[in-house]
């Protein structure tokens, strides 16, 4: 029989509780139950002895369960083998004592792989009340098994959680977004929430700025202080919180644009100068001016700095900044430019003409229309090709394929972009800022295949999406079912496939980049896709054997300046340039090629 004082509804959704290995809670090494998002960083332990995990904190009033209890565990064996899964929960009141709430045992076999699917188990409906100040306490251990067994947790991977149904709510969503004061959204902040300077939440900002957090209710205990960290420095702190239903907080943070101007001697532009931007003894931001002398170091925390300029021999010159608003400094350093050597030994009439020589010779070599890639193919645009983009991080392969594809949908092309790395609308918003607007051609000429949602724990709003990557049955649909709609000689871009081989073993990603080129290719499509430069050689041998061009992009440092470069490493049946061509990331045109367009033309291919 049911007792009496459990007859209301449950609480609409069941609240999840993360397994985690704490790290500023008690001890390092401490491993406690938390609504905490898992921190990333994938941990495992034997289980053939029971491991324990505590709830963090413990409940401030009596709160009471009264519906199922659900465990989704991940775990692993060194070889398969039937063992018995038992998850017992129990409360540990403030006094000690010790009360058994609920269990399972369950025979299951345990695979010899850590599969994308937990092992679930549900019990219920549970019908206990737990007492103010009391704290929860899951034991989980592999009964019968004479061979290693292992839970893994705190990865995204790997989540292993647990799930209570509450008769009345306890836990509710503070959703945070952070911004700056001009109102920008700061993706990858830190947000901890802290009660009573003890650590109840953490979590890190999304694309969109924003973070969920589900912590206890407020009612009769302290309130919460919420501190963002962005860089490693403290920039917001908001207290006194309360929390008694759901609500939505923005919180402003202390970051600002930092417009960097560096003039040679005589207070001319000076592009290409370098220039790091230094907290104490730590470096924030390496870059270079662009041709203007301009550099914005965007959302730089409120504080002090050093900024180290150089210019390509010259002595490093070091100036101390302070950033308390939207900043803009004008240093003018002690060089001067060649076209001060060239002219200064002349006459009047040699000046001029050496000026307007060099000026005619530096509109050749610097910007070069986009279309010089076609150059590098070999004089025409590819059709019909598997392309694999390799570079290593930031030698601007996401931003290369973005242009691409920008480029082909302006010529009245379509295009699926399939994205593992960021939101679509993300994505969007960041090529609309680099000049690449592409929503007007959604729904119409160019679609998303949203891989990322679904990690993220979200809903897709695209109307292709998948909501696990690695479910290559379903991305296959999608990517058939999107060629379909927009027909033949549709150019497929697949970034990345770096998360697939965090996931999964080299074999099935080969045979499905094979089998899904095939079929784009099949209908006069092209598939594009990127890969980092830390794969195995073998893994990135095997890759290129599958691709019909490789473009190679690579980061160097160039008289002490980062630069970044690309090449045309291979075409398949196709003479082309091995040449490599230096690029930049700009506004409004996204990649700007800087060198002569003629050194790359097909009939110079080297």
């Amino acid at each position: 029989m049911i007792p009496q004082g459990f007859s209301q509804t449950v609480a609409a959704s069941p609240t999840v509780f993360y397994l985690h290995t704490a790290y500023s809670v008690g001890s390092p090494s401490e491993r406690i139950l938390s609504t905490d998002p898992p921190y990333g960083i994938q941990r495992w332990i034997h289980v053939t002895e029971a491991t324990a995990f505590v709830l963090r904190p413990p409940v401030r009033r009596a709160v009471r369960i009264g519906g199922p209890v659900s465990f989704q565990l991940w775990l692993r064996a060194t070889n398969p083998v039937m063992g018995t899964v038992n998850a017992t929960l129990v409360e540990r009141t403030s006094d000690g004592k010790v009360r058994y709430v609920c269990g399972i045992e369950a025979s299951v076999l345990v695979e010899s792989v850590l599969n994308e699917r937990p092992y679930f188990f549900s019990i219920g409906p549970v019908m206990r009340t737990i007492d103010a100040g009391s704290t929860l306490i899951l034991e989980i251990v592999v009964k019968g098994v004479n061979i290693p067994a292992f839970l893994y947790w705190d990865d995204s991977r790997a989540p292993s959680q647990m799930a209570i149904s509450f008769v009345e709510r306890y836990y509710y969503t503070m959703t945070l977004t952070a911004k700056d004061f001009s109102d920008k959204r700061m993706k990858g902040a830190n947000v901890t929430i802290i009660q009573e300077q003890v650590k109840v939440w953490t979590g890190t900002t999304t694309a969109d700025g924003s973070v969920e957090a589900i912590v206890p209710s407020t009612e009769n205990t302290s309130l919460y202080d919420v501190q963002v960290y962005w860089k490693g420095t403290g920039v917001n702190e908001t207290r006194n919180i309360s929390l008694t239903a759901d609500r939505e907080l923005v919180v402003r943070c202390e970051v600002y644009d930092l417009m960097i101007i560096v003039q040679d001697f005589f207070g001319m532009p000076l592009g290409q100068a370098g220039v790091e931007l230094v907290a104490g003894n730590k470096p924030l931001s390496l870059n270079r001016t662009e041709f203007d002398g301009h550099l914005i170091f965007s959302q730089v925390p409120k504080g002090n700095y050093t900024l180290d300029l150089s210019y390509e021999s010259s002595q490093h010159n070091r100036r101390d900044i302070t950033v308390s608003g939207p900043t803009e400094y004008v240093a003018r350093l002690p060089v001067l430019q060649p076209w001060f050597y060239y002219g200064a030994p002349a006459s009047a009439v040699i000046v001029i003409g050496a000026i307007l020589l060099t000026s005619k010779y530096r509109l050749k070599t610097r910007k070069v229309s986009f279309d010089l890639l076609n150059n590098l193919f070999g004089g025409q645009a590819l059709t019909a090709a598997a392309v694999m983009v390799i570079g290593s991080p930031g030698s601007g392969k996401t931003v290369l394929m973005e242009k691409m594809m920008h480029d082909r949908l302006s010529r009245g092309n379509k295009c699926v972009y399939v994205t593992n790395n960021d939101f679509p609308r993300k994505i969007v918003e960041d090529m609309k800022q680099l000049g690449l607007d592409v929503s007007a051609f959604e729904g119409r000429h160019l679609y998303f295949i949203d891989c990322y949602s679904g990690a993220a724990g979200k809903v897709s709003p695209e109307k292709y999406s998948v909501q696990v990557l690695t479910d290559f049955t379903n991305l296959g649909i999608q990517i058939s079912s999107a060629a379909n709609a927009l027909g033949e000689g549709t150019t497929f871009f697949l970034d990345s496939l770096a998360p697939l081989f965090t996931s999964l073993r080299p074999d099935p990603i080969m045979t499905f980049i094979h089998a899904i080129g095939a079929r784009i290719k099949g209908q006069v499509g092209s598939l594009y896709f990127s890969v980092g430069t830390g794969l195995d050689k073998d893994v990135l041998s095997r890759l290129e054997g599958l691709s019909d061009c490789i473009i190679e992009l690579e980061t160097r440092e160039k008289r002490g300046v980062p630069s970044r470069r690309l090449r045309i490493k291979k075409i398949r049946g196709r003479k082309h340039s091995r040449r490599w061509i230096e690029f930049s990331i700009e506004a409004p045109d996204g990649i700007v090629f800087h060198g002569d367009k003629e050194r790359f033309s097909p009939r110079k291919a080297s």
